[in-house]
């Protein structure tokens, strides 16, 4: 498996544990971890804008 391959799939399961289960901390630590990932997605796509925003101008 490759490494975005097991990227989705560990947040598939980390999707699952805040879904079905019931103890509040696993729930917000898989929440965090979410969140984490999805900011340090967002970082280079925001770079990428400002710098063809830049070479534009």
């Amino acid at each position: 498996m490759d490494t975005e391959g097991m990227r989705r799939h560990t947040d598939k399961n980390l999707k699952k544990i805040i879904l079905g289960n019931s103890n509040e901390e696993m729930v917000e630590t898989a929440q965090m971890i979410l969140d984490e990932r999805k900011s340090r997605l967002e970082i280079p796509v925001k770079e990428q804008e400002r710098r063809q925003s830049n070479e534009k101008n």
